[in-house]
């Protein structure tokens, strides 16, 4: 009686251990399996930020570019604008031949540019900023927003410049001419002093791997 409790003790203890070893196999795959995932998951998040930072660095270029190009032709603007007399302000520019602001040499339109979001727009789609605290999320933001401001604001001055027709007056051209020399020099170096800031910080977080949640 004794031998066969025994024996049914030793065979429950087996299965016992068995079941343990079973369980223990599971749960470290499924801690593993849910590590490797993480740990790819970390590592394409922060090749999606260091793509975000190579896109913003673009758009540093494209911006330095535009506001260069606004004040030097901003000056010859404003020269030829000088010469024009108060008594021609309200002329109809379509008769008038002294403002011919597109035979400057350095005239090459007027020189907006476009930002570049292809990367940032597809980690938002994949999910990436689901990975990302709140801090780093605002940093990116911060940048993209400033860039989406300056590009309707540049929409909204393109629409106006190529809608001049037979009403508009010579001191309506001069107001668009006096907007590149202004409001372009203005919003342009607004916009870069916001976008070199955020690529700053997005470069120290991403380093320190700080994005995470």
């Amino acid at each position: 009686m004794k031998l066969k409790l025994y024996i049914k003790m030793k065979d429950l203890i087996k299965y016992v251990i068995e079941a343990l070893i079973v369980t223990f196999g599971v749960i470290l795959g499924l801690v593993l399996t849910q590590y490797y995932s993480q740990e790819k998951t970390d590592k394409n998040t922060k090749v999606a930020l260091c793509q975000i930072i190579e896109e913003i660095d673009v758009n540093i270029l494209r911006f330095e570019e535009s506001l260069e190009y606004h004040k030097k032709i901003g000056i010859q603007l404003d020269s030829i604008c000088y010469e024009v007399h108060p008594e021609d302000l309200e002329k109809k520019y379509y008769r008038y031949d002294e403002l011919k602001f597109y035979e400057l040499d350095d005239w090459d339109g007027v020189g907006t540019t476009n930002y570049e979001d292809v990367i940032f727009e597809s980690a938002k789609i994949n999910g990436v900023f689901q990975e990302l605290n709140i801090k780093t999320i605002k940093i990116i933001s911060q940048a993209y927003r400033q860039m989406r401001t300056y590009n309707d604001f540049q929409k909204r001055y393109n629409d106006n410049f190529i809608s001049s027709d037979s009403k508009t007056t010579v001191m309506d051209v001069m107001n668009l001419l006096g907007m590149i020399s202004g409001d372009f020099i203005s919003k342009e170096s607004q916009t870069l002093e916001v976008i070199k800031k955020s690529k700053v910080e997005l470069e120290k977080t991403t380093h320190n791997n700080l994005y995470n949640k």
